[in-house]
């Protein structure tokens, strides 16, 4: 057996003459045969025995010179990322340096360890650089290790955590550090496995604090699972004293030592930060955990998050604004023309509106105009019966909508762009001239196919819908997948490095809801059939935003919601078990990162916590070396919240709901005061909400659908409301009020009346619905904290008062006549 294997044995197998040959430690919970580097460890799993291999020292005499190496191609020996994709290629840049890819500074191994205490597991070893002091402690199937380096010389110092988990790259594994590796393979393609996470890279790469999500190195083998997780005050915090440390790079995570051996690692100091520039003797101490498991990645994983980093402390976050009156604002300011940029141009003799967009656009001269929910635009329109809504402002979105696709030609029915460019009266893409089968899935059936749950009698709109139905369905591949992306000059695909890895298929779905036409069903089984096989079997996915190269984003979300659909129409159980797989993976595009709960005094004096600006419980909107999760950190659209709630019920597991009503709750410091819009990304905080309200529908809709979905689980299915199709392109939440609703058995529409509500508890969610003869009023009350609320609220015409206690995250169904 080699040396520094890492095996996993039971205790009692290992053979006598060993254990009495050998110099044996017994501490408490944990023996060490010094020998051999052994611990045999005494968990709840019962007993395990590690032999770990040495670590490593990177030293540097000298401050090292941070280089980008920017030489890297795709399979098709196209220089990567192209220059016109201007965000991704910085994030980029800032990944392939010489640190991040482990190639400078000089390595050297410690080995060998000696015991230092017989009354604790206290271990020494040393290199012609440094000396290494680790003690151990066991609880459970935790090991914490607190470790003391202290420097031979002066210099920039780096050190890696223990080699700890050896395996044969020809034997089945697993890779994890969420928000960045999630793989069973290797991939000598750098540019797809780093890039895109398709497989691993085949080198020892670092990653950067920044975008690991939860801050774990993780490999899983057939027989045993370990974790290595720094201590919680390691990783950097993104928010201290009011400033934003986003980019700072205190950890490097890796699955690969400097020999291409696979095991999970840490580095601390990282080489070139300034915790690295050290003193001879001057002692820096770093700690983490090794977590052990004979389940898979996802448990230990789970233990990271609430064992380690206490994620169940987001249960405490208090609302200064409930989350319904929250829509109620919105909705008042996005009722009006002005302050909402909607705007109204003219397109081939037709009135179109939609809303200006402030952001960067190839091509546009600050004219860019785009709409975004309209399931949203649609249901808020039906719930509050407003008729500026339904008279002023969506008759010409709806305008925008027809005139959106291609009339006539080989693209019929194909989008010629999300956003209208109304000083030059053209279409145009977020980068390129092309025509992409995911976006008549989502600009052509699936907006469409939420419109006409609206208005069923719509023949312009139907007309259209099945021209791109028709369309779609023309464009599949025989083998079940979309063409990526086809250039509309050379009809070439373009990125041909990168397959549609997307659900498209939902597209047909769609298609088939609305039709009823069987062929459009078999198409979307074909899809969904190719996307299983090649996308989540083989966990590989590309995002639908072209501004940043398609890296992948919250469609990985999309598809949770979308295998959902197909398992529900065609109760296949492939489909089900691909869509929880998917959620699984999809939660690690979600921050966990240790809470910094500390209080700071601002400029004003007052006290904040920095908790109410955690990252933790937010999602990324693209994850990765490449993704807006560097400069930006993750965003405020919980769209995936409804969904996660639908999840739990389904599963069980707590980790879905506690990470939905983390995205939820207590996030009023991004929030712009007088709209209720919050900010896209977390870095701007509530600075940049107002200049795009088009992102205020995506928010009434993920809003509402977590709102909904609570008031379905809490009741334990006394409260049901159908949903429409998922939304583009934010996905997956879904809009409701196109039809009756059901309470405690009795047939609802879901309404929006402020005159009904007094309600000055933030802590209080409350829902309105009104039955089918207007008689009576339901009032679905929900406490969104976990601690009891006192309820004080007036509800109905005559403004009932209430005073009632309501429990931890507790309903209340109060039914009032009118």
């Amino acid at each position: 057996m080699k040396r520094n294997l890492l095996t996993y044995l039971l205790a009692f197998c290992l053979p006598l003459t060993l254990l009495a040959s050998s110099n044996l430690l017994k501490i408490k919970g944990i023996s060490y045969l010094i020998d051999r580097n052994e611990l045999i460890l005494q968990t709840n799993q019962g007993n395990i025995s590690i032999n770990f291999g040495g670590q490593t020292i990177i030293f540097s005499n000298q401050e090292p010179l941070i280089n980008t190496i920017d030489t890297f191609k795709t399979s098709y020996g196209i220089p990567f990322p192209e220059e016109t994709f201007v965000y991704p290629r910085r994030a980029w840049l800032n990944n392939v340096t010489n640190v991040s890819l482990n190639s400078v500074g000089t390595k050297s191994k410690i080995y060998k360890y000696q015991s230092l205490s017989d009354k604790s597991l206290i271990l020494s070893g040393e290199n012609e650089f440094a000396d290494v002091k680790l003690e151990f402690v066991l609880e459970e199937n935790i090991i914490t290790v607190n470790q003391t380096l202290t420097p031979k010389k002066d210099g920039y110092y780096s050190s890696s955590t223990l080699d700890l988990l050896f395996t044969d790259k020809n034997k089945p594994f697993k890779i994890v550090i969420p928000g960045y590796v999630n793989s069973e393979k290797l991939n000598p393609d750098f540019v797809a496995s780093y890039a895109y996470e398709h497989y691993a890279p085949d080198i020892p790469v670092i990653y950067q604090d920044k975008c690991v999500t939860t801050p774990v190195s993780i490999l899983q083998t057939n027989d045993i699972t370990v974790g290595v997780a720094p201590a919680k005050e390691y990783p950097r915090k993104p928010f201290i004293n009011g400033i934003n440390k986003h980019h700072d790079w205190n950890v490097g995570y890796s699955f690969m030592n400097e020999r291409k051996e696979l095991t999970p690692l840490l580095y601390y100091p990282v080489l070139g930060t300034p915790q690295s520039l050290l003193k001879k003797n001057e002692k820096i101490n770093f700690s983490f955990h090794i977590i052990i498991s004979k389940e898979d990645w996802y448990d230990v994983y789970q233990k990271t998050i609430y064992d380690i980093y206490d994620f169940d402390e987001m249960r405490n976050l208090q609302n200064k604004t409930s989350l319904s009156d929250r829509v109620m604002k919105i909705y008042k300011y996005m009722r009006n023309e002005g302050p909402s940029l909607f705007r109204k141009a003219e397109f081939e003799n037709m009135t179109i509106s939609a809303q200006d967009y402030r952001g960067g656009i190839k091509g546009a001269d600050n004219d860019a105009m785009k709409n975004s929910d309209y399931g949203a635009m649609w249901m808020l329109a039906k719930l509050t019966s407003n008729p500026v809504l339904n008279e002023e402002i969506l008759p010409y979105v709806r305008n925008f909508k027809l005139k959106q696709q291609y009339q006539n030609g080989k693209y019929k029915g194909a989008p010629q762009g999300q956003y209208y460019l109304w000083k030059s009266k053209k279409w145009v893409e977020e980068w390129g001239e092309h025509i992409e089968p995911i976006a008549i899935t989502y600009y052509s059936l699936i907006d469409l196919g939420n419109i006409l749950l609206f208005q069923p009698k719509d023949k312009d709109l139907k007309k259209k819908m099945l021209a791109s139905a028709e369309l779609l369905s023309s464009l599949q591949n025989t083998d079940g997948s979309w063409p990526m992306g086809i250039d509309i000059h050379t009809e070439k695909q373009i990125l041909p490095d990168l397959p549609d890895l997307r659900p498209t298929f939902y597209g047909m779905y769609v298609a088939y809801k609305v039709f009823g036409k069987k062929k459009y069903l078999l198409s979307a089984i074909r899809g969904a059939d190719w996307f299983v096989k090649n996308s989540v079997n083989e966990n590989k996915f590309i995002g639908v935003c072209g501004d940043t190269r398609f890296a992948p984003d919250f469609v990985t979300g999309m598809a949770v919601e979308a295998l959902m659909d197909m398992f529900l129409i065609t109760n296949n159980l492939k489909y089900k078990e691909a869509a929880l797989k998917t959620a699984r993976y999809y939660s690690t595009y979600i921050y966990t990162h240790p809470s910094n709960n500390e209080e700071y005094i601002d400029e004003n004096g007052a006290k904040i916590n920095s908790l109410y600006y955690t990252q933790s419980g937010l999602v990324c909107e693209h994850i990765g070396v490449m993704g807006s999760a560097n400069p930006q950190g993750p965003i405020l659209l919980s769209s995936f919240a409804g969904m996660f709630v639908r999840l739990y019920k389904e599963t069980g597991e707590r980790l879905f709901l506690d990470m939905a009503r983390a995205s939820a709750n207590g996030r009023d410091n991004f929030v712009d005061e007088k709209s209720g819009i919050a900010s896209y990304y977390w870095a701007h905080f509530n600075k940049v909400a107002l200049p795009y309200p088009q992102h205020a529908w995506w928010q009434i809709g993920w809003i509402m659908d977590y709102l909904i979905s609570e008031a379905e689980l809490r009741s334990n299915g006394k409260i049901y409301f159908p949903r429409g199709f998922i939304t583009p392109k934010v996905g997956p939440h879904k809009i409701t009020g196109f039809n009756n609703g059901v309470i405690n058995g009795e047939k609802v529409n879901l309404i929006i009346d402020e005159k009904l509500i007094d309600n000055k508890n933030p802590d209080l969610e409350i829902l309105t619905a009104q039955t089918k003869n207007n008689k009576s009023n339901y009032f679905i009350v929900m406490n969104s904290r976990n601690v009891s609320t006192e309820m004080d609220i007036k509800l109905g015409k005559n403004k009932e008062q209430f005073l009632e206690t309501i429990e931890p995250f507790g309903i209340k169904i109060i039914k009032l006549s009118n």
